[in-house]
């Protein structure tokens, strides 16, 4: 009976020694995985990858390569378009090589000249807000209330593709700065479309992850938010 005992655990031993080999090359396989993501699989899988560098904004990226920004945003799992970070490492769909691409170079001072886009007032301020920073303000307004370009500028996105926001628009102005509208029942604009300031670009609504009928209304410079109250004329439009 003893004997047998041995034996057994001889055996498991053995088949232990045995299989650790494989385990190691398992192990090592899921570690590399982890530092070096894989490329996104299907139509999209042909493409090259970008290091974000300082003064980098998605939408200029996505510009210099000649992609949709939605399908760029989509394929790198990124929610909020106007959350990239330094060093993020993207995958470009489509792309052959990498290009060298101008960072953004902010003014030496962001003017005034913004003209209210919706007819409200404000319920909820820039700032923080139940611990994290609220990147604009919300508009109080009632549902299907025109809303219009705070300033001239291209239409570089007008969709719904990203998680939060709704319908959403943003305008890019001189400087790289941009307007964003969020929460909208409709977007009437589309992308690439040039807008005069004041021009009907939106109905008020309430999609995406919001509270009663509101205008999300955020001023960028770059990737870096800054308060619209400051920059916005006295006169609502």
């Amino acid at each position: 009976m003893r004997s047998s005992l041995r034996d057994e655990k001889r055996n498991i031993i053995s088949q232990g020694k045995k299989a650790l080999p494989y385990l190691l090359i398992a192990l090592s396989i899921a570690i590399y995985s982890c530092a070096h993501p894989a490329r996104p699989r299907g139509p999209q899988a042909t493409g090259i990858y970008h290091i974000v560098t300082r003064g980098l904004t998605l939408w200029r990226i996505a510009r210099a390569y000649g992609v949709d920004l939605e399908k760029l945003a989509e394929v790198n799992g990124i929610e909020d378009p106007t959350l990239i970070k330094t060093g993020q490492r993207l995958f470009i769909p489509g792309a052959t090589r990498v290009l060298e691409i101008e960072p953004y170079r902010p003014p030496i001072t962001l003017t005034a000249g913004f003209i209210w886009p919706v007819k409200g007032r404000v319920t909820s301020s820039y700032g923080r807000r139940k611990g994290e920073l609220h990147t604009g303000i919300d508009i109080g307004a009632p549902r299907g209330e025109n809303v219009v370009a705070a300033r001239d500028g291209m239409v570089i996105y007008s969709g719904k593709g990203f998680s939060g926001y709704g319908n959403m628009i943003m305008i890019e102005h001189e400087n790289d700065i941009v307007t964003l509208y969020a929460h909208n029942a409709s977007n009437l604009v589309k992308t690439n479309q040039r807008v005069k300031q004041g021009e009907l670009i939106a109905k008020v609504g309430s999609s995406g992850n919001a509270r009663g009928a509101h205008l999300h209304f955020e001023i960028r410079v770059g990737n870096n938010p800054v308060n619209p109250l400051l920059y916005l004329t006295d006169v609502k439009k």
